[in-house]
């Protein structure tokens, strides 16, 4: 796991009805292994253990693409890392993590999460004297200035 990340953690009661969490934290574009998710599974007041199951963990972007994400289960704690294609579109996501019983079949939502991915800006990036441009902006000026010569011709 990052030693970057920031954690973001939940309580699952596997006796309580899903509910859809918004997490207050700020996610950007181009971030990488930036948050990890950690989910206590409790039964009431005890800890629940799930036996012979795997971690299944999907965030949907804002392009409709599914990132798929590594978890892991530890006792009653399931881990989850944000792979770096999470970040790579801004925009509304949402993710879900569920158990899976080995063997196949049996699977159950433990937690799903929504959000917004913030956006790095758009427009040239300026460092000291030197403007750095995206390809996007080149192209268009390049295109205004052949305009401009075509008109003054």
């Amino acid at each position: 796991m990052s030693d970057i990340a920031m954690k973001l953690r939940f309580d699952a009661d596997m006796d309580k009805p899903l509910v859809t969490r918004r997490p207050i934290t700020l996610m950007m574009q181009g971030d990488a292994l930036a948050n990890q998710i950690e989910i206590n599974l409790k039964q009431g007041d005890a800890e629940y253990n799930p036996q012979d199951c795997l971690v299944e963990a999907r965030l949907i972007r804002n392009d409709g693409n599914r990132v798929k994400c590594k978890g892991t289960i530890s006792g009653n704690v399931v881990e989850v890392e944000l792979d770096s294609a999470c970040y790579e579109i801004s925009g509304a996501y949402a993710m879900f993590v569920r158990l899976v019983k080995s063997g196949g079949g049996q699977r159950r939502t433990i937690l799903r999460i929504a959000g917004e991915i913030e956006s790095e800006g758009d427009g040239p990036v300026i460092e000291g004297n030197r403007v750095f441009y995206t390809i996007d902006e080149l192209l268009l000026q390049i295109e205004r200035m052949e305009t401009g010569t075509e008109a003054m011709q």
